[in-house]
C-alpha cells in the first residue's frame, strides 16, 4: 500500500528509477491494476466455491460454454501473464520474482484449462433453460 501511495521503497530496491523504460511514472497505476486483478481472482474463487449463478453472466456462459468463474480464472491468468511479460521487458530483471510470477500465471491458466469440462455449461442445465426463456 505504501508503494501504491507513491512512496518509494529503497530498502527493497523499489524506486522510481526502475520505471525508467515503463510507460508510467509511478507505481499507482500498476498497483491499482493488480488490486483489480486480485479482486477479480477473489470473485472467481468465490464463484467456484459458492456456486454463484449471476443473471448478467448467463449470456457469457452461453456464448463460451463454460461457467463464469472458469472464464474469469482464465482471464486473470492471461492478464497476469501479460502484465509480468510486459514488466519483464520494461523494468530490470528480478531473478526470483519474474520467473515465479510467470510460472504462477501459467499454472493458473493450465489448471483452469485442465478442469474445464467440470465447469462446462450443459444443455440440460435448468438455469440455462430458465435464462433462455427470459431472453
Amino acid at each position: 500500500m505504501v508503494v501504491l501511495a507513491g512512496a518509494s521503497q529503497p530498502a527493497v530496491g523499489i524506486t522510481p528509477r526502475v520505471l525508467a523504460r515503463a510507460p508510467v511514472d509511478g507505481f499507482a497505476l500498476p498497483g491499482l491494476f493488480l488490486i483489480g486483478v486480485g479482486v477479480a481472482s477473489a470473485l472467481a474463487a468465490a464463484g467456484f466455491l459458492l456456486g454463484w449463478r449471476w443473471r448478467w453472466a448467463a449470456p457469457l456462459e452461453r456464448r463460451i460454454g463454460y461457467r463464469w468463474p472458469w472464464a474469469a480464472t482464465i482471464a486473470v491468468g492471461v492478464l497476469l501473464l501479460a502484465f509480468e511479460t510486459a514488466e519483464l521487458l520494461l523494468i530490470p530483471f528480478h531473478p526470483v520474482l519474474h520467473p515465479l510470477f510467470i510460472a504462477c500465471s501459467l499454472a493458473i491458466v493450465a489448471l483452469a484449462w485442465a478442469v474445464r469440462r467440470r465447469y462446462a455449461v450443459s444443455h440440460d442445465d435448468p438455469y440455462r433453460a430458465l435464462v433462455r426463456l427470459g431472453d
